[in-house]
């Protein structure tokens, strides 16, 4: 294998069950970030709400979908992470095109939903980020998150 693709880990070897439940916990806590953001972001005609509501789709769909391909060869988790990637490109035209047009449109977003809303949403970030975060040395999907 090539430098870019060296880890500590065996390209094959399952990853820890730990990981499996946490993957799934974050999964849950994303998806359930998506639903309040989304509402939140509907409600308060605020894109940015959206946008993070779209993040949150786009890391639940990731954990999902990475769910599906653990244990699977190298190459079939490559492509989960070129699908990742895709799909996080094309929720970024998504953001982009809502966000012109609520400039468009001159909508304001409202503040106690705004600050509300993204600090829950900061909160929930950070806990999968902590959770996460000791595996992130093993393959690209695994780094990826």
């Amino acid at each position: 294998m090539g430098s870019c693709c060296h880890t500590n880990q065996d390209a094959n070897a399952p990853p820890p069950k730990t990981f499996q439940r946490l993957l799934i916990a974050t999964l849950v806590i994303n998806a359930v970030m998506f639903v309040v953001e989304m509402n939140a972001g509907l409600t308060a005609s605020a894109a940015s709400r959206q946008a993070n509501a779209f993040d949150f789709l786009g890391d639940s769909a990731n954990y999902s979908l990475f769910l599906c391909v653990l244990g699977m060869s190298l190459w079939w988790r490559a492509g989960a992470a070129l699908v990742k990637g895709i799909s996080m490109g094309l929720f970024g035209l998504f953001v982009i095109a809502n966000a012109a047009w609520h400039a468009n449109t001159e909508t304001l977003p409202g503040a106690m939903t705004m600050d509300a809303v993204g600090t829950l949403a900061l909160i929930a970030n950070v806990i999968c980020a902590l959770l996460l975060m000791r595996f992130r040395d093993g393959d690209a999907n695994m780094s990826s998150i």
